[in-house]
């Protein structure tokens, strides 16, 4: 099972976090509004 982990900013500086597990994915999405926990069909 491999990890890779991104971590990039925006231009509205929202902090995305994204990990990809092999073979199954969840990105997580962390914003002033809150956090969001995404499936990899919404990704």
């Amino acid at each position: 099972m491999s990890l890779q982990a991104a971590v990039t900013w925006n231009a509205d500086a929202i902090f995305t976090i994204t990990l990809f597990i092999n073979p199954y994915y969840l990105c997580v999405c962390l914003s002033s509004y809150g956090i969001q926990c995404l499936t990899n069909q919404m990704c």
